[in-house]
């Protein structure tokens, strides 16, 4: 099983880029689904998690332990913990696809608290296709209430409509979502809105997040805490709910304009500033200098004079 891959030659970024989605991420609403959906994953998890010797009968009894936390004693966590929150979504699909619930419940949980932890942005500058995975499970195992697709509610705000525009194969969700993302009733009661249709409310703020996203606008730090509540509903009721969240999560992951990866560990994030406690602004410069390595650097710099 797992623990006995956990070895020097482990490699993460074979787990990570196993997986291909089946089309392009574009905006036309025809690739939506596709472009969000990885049809390998059953094969890569029961190979990753269980292994091809274990037969059939004993996956059950395997599924119910802990697997991905030989991974975490062996300093998973610390080298790639995006990698470990993949593993986990890997067993909790496993669990659900082979309906055994008790050892769904437990993992979800924890998989559910470790997402709240992590901030989108940090999704939006790796390559797990975490919400892609998510995207592939068959989430009508366990359903969700009606009441959660908002159909035939009397509102101002069309809801059922604004669903069914990622149904719709033709033309664009990006561009035919508009009418309702910034319709001027969500925008001037989203308490009410709320109450109408919550997960209506989420998409509406993710959809308003990419907008800022692509657009590079300040108003990014204005619905990220929104997109960032998406993360505390349960994962089965998200995936359940009629509304393509995780579709939409993954389009947002492959917006990014740059080529940078962002898979940083905590070695590589550690710095002296982050270990001083007090606010280095309020610190005379001496101070700062004693906790920063200046490095000599080849390029000339031109002093500044007094015209800039």
């Amino acid at each position: 099983i797992l623990s006995t891959r956990v070895a020097p030659g482990w490699l993460w970024s074979s787990v990570r880029d196993e997986l291909q989605p089946e089309c392009s991420v574009s905006k036309r609403t025809a690739d939506l689904q596709c472009g969000a959906s990885l049809p390998g994953w059953r094969a890569l998890a029961v190979g990753v998690l269980i292994g091809p010797q274990v037969l059939e009968d004993e996956i059950h009894h395997v599924l119910q332990e802990d697997i991905v936390a030989q991974v975490r004693k062996g300093g998973g966590s610390r080298l790639c913990p995006l990698g470990c929150l993949f593993l986990d979504a890997l067993q909790m699909l496993l669990t659900l696809e082979y309906r055994l619930s008790d050892a769904y419940a437990a993992i979800s949980v924890r998989f559910g608290q470790a997402l709240q932890q992590i901030p989108f942005a940090v999704w939006v500058g790796s390559r797990w296709p975490l919400f892609a995975l998510l995207n592939s499970a068959d989430w009508g195992i366990v359903g969700a209430p009606a009441a959660y697709r908002c159909d035939g509610l009397s509102s101002s705000v069309d809801w059922g409509r604004f669903r069914q525009v990622f149904d719709d194969p033709e033309g664009s969700w990006w561009q035919k979502s508009i009418e309702y993302v910034y319709h001027p009733d969500v925008g001037e009661s989203m308490f009410i809105a709320s109450k109408q249709c919550l997960y209506g409310v989420y998409i509406s703020n993710l959809i308003k997040l990419f907008w800022a996203m692509e657009s590079e606008s300040s108003a990014y730090s204005i619905y990220s805490p929104y997109v960032q509540w998406i993360f505390y509903e349960s994962p089965h009721l998200l995936g359940a709910s009629g509304w393509p969240f995780f579709a939409v999560l993954h389009h947002g992951t492959a917006l990014r304009r740059h080529g940078f990866i962002l898979d940083y560990d905590a070695v590589d994030l550690s710095s002296p500033l982050m270990w001083h406690g007090q606010y280095l602004q309020a610190l005379p410069p001496g101070h700062h200098l004693a906790l920063v390595s200046l490095q000599h650097s080849d390029r000339q710099v031109r002093p500044l004079s007094a015209s800039g």
